[in-house]
């Protein structure tokens, strides 16, 4: 068995029967063909999975690398390998001027993975930049050409985590780009930010200049996973009814809300976590970040055991408290 302490941010020392990379499709079928009686996971850098035992199977990873580019109109396609870190392929457009994906700076993960979580952050989706995902199909051992539009994007999911979920195994993504876009500041206290950087650095241009500025949000409140085990945030913002929300603010004012195109409301899943007291908890090396509620912690030697307990209790305290369920963003296995 391999350790796995490697393929996951959360630094679980979990192990696998294998570790196998891949760079082509001709790679990817030479080992579904090999591996044809085995349990199959792809992994990127694993920063949003939770080991919680072993696992009796194969680890596929990503070693493409790939990063290539075209115009396409008044737009860029960027194609990426699916092993290219997500952070990367941020920082290439801003360097290119190609306005788009600066509002996702810093997110970990790779753009394989992009493609399956519909990562977002201030006020931006991984779905509003994916053009097409190229795969390789586990069944046939058929390459494919995925359409965005047919992956059936939603927060923080998509076809790949649904009835997808085995199906296929990603090679590349491909992204547009606006040559001339207008950078976007609509998230709350972005803004602010952006105007601060502007502020301490007058020459830059605007997409660095956003970049910089959620570079450093983030960065004050969320930990180093190179320096503290983590997957960022654990659980998903929930929606609730219109009239529940109206109940909840009747109780308590101050909650922040936000409403959805479909008459839902958003609330905060930080706010709900802090507000039952789990903000800063620790229980031995599993704990709740002191700068982010949103964020679970393996300070050293928690197991994955460790890490499901605490967030059930979080949620069981927040079923008890507000009558909401709280869904994991991250991926048990």
């Amino acid at each position: 068995m391999t350790s796995l302490i490697q393929y996951n941010t959360f630094g679980i020392d979990a192990k696998a029967i294998a570790i196998e990379h891949f760079t082509s499709v001709d790679d990817v079928a030479t080992l579904l063909t090999k591996h044809s009686k085995q349990r199959i996971l792809i992994v990127g850098s694993g920063s949003n999975i939770l080991f919680t035992n072993d696992f009796n199977g194969i680890i596929l990873v990503s070693d493409n690398k790939s990063i290539t580019s075209c115009t396409d109109g008044n737009s860029i396609l960027v194609r990426c390998g699916a092993g290219v870190l997500w952070d990367d392929f941020v920082k290439h457009c801003v360097e290119h001027n190609w306005q788009g994906a600066e509002n996702l700076s810093l997110i970990p993960g790779t753009c394989g993975a992009s493609a399956v979580q519909n990562i977002g952050a201030y006020g931006v989706e991984a779905k509003d930049l994916i053009e097409s995902v190229e795969a390789v199909e586990r069944t046939t051992l058929k390459t494919v050409t995925l359409n965005a539009n047919d992956l059936q994007y939603g927060y923080r999911t998509s076809r790949f985590k649904t009835d997808w979920a085995d199906k296929y195994v990603i090679i590349s993504v491909t992204y547009r780009l606006n040559v001339n876009g207008t950078i976007n500041l609509s998230y709350r206290g972005l803004k602010e930010m952006f105007d601060e950087q502007k502020r301490l650095h007058p020459t830059e241009n605007d997409l660095t200049l956003v970049r910089e500025a959620i570079i450093r949000v983030r960065q004050s409140k969320l930990p180093d996973v190179k320096a503290i085990g983590s997957a960022g945030s654990f659980f998903m913002n929930p929606a609730v009814a219109r009239h529940k929300a109206d109940e909840l603010i009747s109780l308590y004012p101050d909650m922040p809300h936000f409403d959805n195109a479909d008459g839902s409301v958003k609330i905060p899943a930080a706010w709900l976590i802090e507000h039952t007291g789990w903000k800063g908890y620790r229980n031995g090396d599993a704990g709740v970040y002191e700068k982010q509620p949103l964020v679970l912690v393996n300070y050293g030697k928690a197991t994955g055991k460790d890490i499901t307990e605490l967030a059930q209790k979080i949620q069981d305290s927040v079923k008890d408290k507000f009558g909401i369920e709280l869904k994991t963003e991250v991926i048990y296995v």
